[in-house]
């Protein structure tokens, strides 16, 4: 293949590198940084404004709403690096957890939905299938034969819970 030179090599690695890195970052920071599916309202002002003078006709201005971006700290910019130096992906319910929240902002609910249950069912299933973790000393033995279900155990505390709850506007 002529077209896969070395140049463009280098140039797919790159491209991983920052996907992988953003990826990182919109986790940590719940922010859409996705630059192919930009997010903003954009109005005009003053449309439909007829003036005397001719050359005055049409929009006055444009209103456009950005989103606020947050800076990471030091700390957290150093951990995002070293993940994607070290290979490390993100837990699949935060990438889904993610993706929702973008999906929501685009109105696209419907992947929005399934994006957001998938997450949530990845962590449940985690959480059901670990309670003896969370468990506190002396209910461990019990835990394991049998005597206590799994829905016994505290409420789930991962990181995907507290996005999704955060997400859809509940405290979690």
């Amino acid at each position: 293949m002529s077209w896969f030179t070395p140049e463009h090599q280098l140039a797919e690695y790159i491209n991983k590198w920052f996907d992988d890195v953003r990826t990182w970052t919109e986790i940590v920071t719940g922010q859409d940084l996705d630059p192919n599916h930009l997010v903003y309202d954009a109005e005009s002002v003053g449309a439909g404004l007829r003036f005397i003078e001719r050359p005055h006709d049409g929009a006055l201005g444009f209103t456009i709403t950005t989103p606020r971006v947050l800076p990471l700290r030091g700390q957290e910019w150093a951990d995002i690096l070293g993940f994607v130096r070290d290979g490390k992906e993100p837990p699949l319910e935060e990438v889904l957890s993610r993706d929702a929240r973008a999906a929501h902002r685009r109105d696209a609910d419907r992947r929005a939905i399934i994006d957001a249950a998938t997450a949530l069912e990845i962590a449940l299933g985690r959480h059901v299938r670990s309670p003896a973790d969370r468990l506190p000393e002396g209910q461990e033995d019990a835990s394991a034969s049998g005597q206590l279900s799994a829905t016994t155990s505290r409420s789930p505390s991962t990181p995907a819970f507290s996005s999704l709850f955060r997400s859809i506007g509940c405290a979690g």
